[in-house]
Parts: C-alpha cells; structure tokens; sequence
C-alpha cells in the first residue's frame, strides 16, 4: 500500500511539477538557440516545434533526414521511475537514472544551443541519444534493479 501511494504520488509530482519545470527549461532553450538564426542555416529548416519538442529538417541535394530535440525526463523517465519504485529498489539506482537523463539534456542542449550553428550534422547526436538511448537506459536500470533485488532469491 505504501508503494502505491509513492507511485501515486509521483505520477502527481511528474504531471504537475516537473513537466512545467521541463516546459521552462526548454523555453529559456528556445530563446538561447536563437530560432530565428537556425532558419539562416542553409538546407536546415524547424519542421514542428511543441511544447518540450522540436523538430528539424535537413534537406541536402541527395540527403534527407529529420532530427528532433526532446526534453528529457518525459515518459520513460516516469515509467522508470515507477518501476523503480514498485521494486523498492536501491537509491543508487534512482541517481543513475537521473543522472543519465540530466547528462543528455546537458549534452544536448549544448548542441542545440552552440553546436547547431557551427555543424547541422551535430543534431543528430542529440537525435540518437533521445532515441535510443533514454529509453534503453531508462528500461535497462529498471531491469538491472530488478536483477539486484532478486538476485539472492531461488527461481520458483
């Protein structure tokens, strides 16, 4: 019973709290990307821009490729998160999947907001770890959590 409340009351914290701090931050990334000089880039265009997401378009003469930019600790950070919590798991699982999640927003917001202007073909590091490696990690600790908690009990 214990646990349901946490998880309930995390899912709360997620919905209310965190997704307006994740919406300002990456408001106050909009403004320091300088949307306007990201549609000077040739062959770069913003193809789709929400509320904690945006999307690029690159067109070259015979390349296409769409890249996003997604703010991190969205879905399966909290899928993580609750997984994490109805195990009972180590505290020391709960900082490595923040701090994964916070190292990629680091790393990708210094593309977005520096490197995009001195090489378009950087967006697709901060593609790639918003694609494939948040949710690998994020499900991966949640699995490794598990293997932790039941790693001395007998196969039934």
């Amino acid at each position: 019973m214990k646990k349901i409340a946490f998880i309930a009351l995390y899912i709360l914290f997620h919905l209310f709290i965190l997704r307006e701090i994740r919406t300002g931050i990456f408001d106050l990334q909009m403004r320091g990307a300088q949307l306007d000089r990201v549609e000077a880039i040739p062959d770069l265009s913003i193809m789709n821009l929400h509320t904690r997401l945006i999307y690029f378009e690159y067109e070259s003469i015979d390349y296409y490729k769409v890249w996003h930019y997604k703010m991190q600790f969205g879905l399966f950070f909290l899928i993580a998160m609750i997984a994490l919590i109805a195990l009972g798991a180590e505290w020391r699982y709960y900082l490595i999947l923040a701090g994964s999640h916070f190292a990629v927003m680091l790393i990708s917001s210094v593309i977005l907001i520096f490197g995009i202007h001195q090489n378009v073909m950087l967006l697709s590091i901060s593609d790639l770890l918003s694609r494939y490696f948040i949710p690998f990690c994020s499900i991966g600790i949640a699995s490794f959590a598990y293997l932790d908690t039941h790693r001395n009990t007998p196969f039934k």
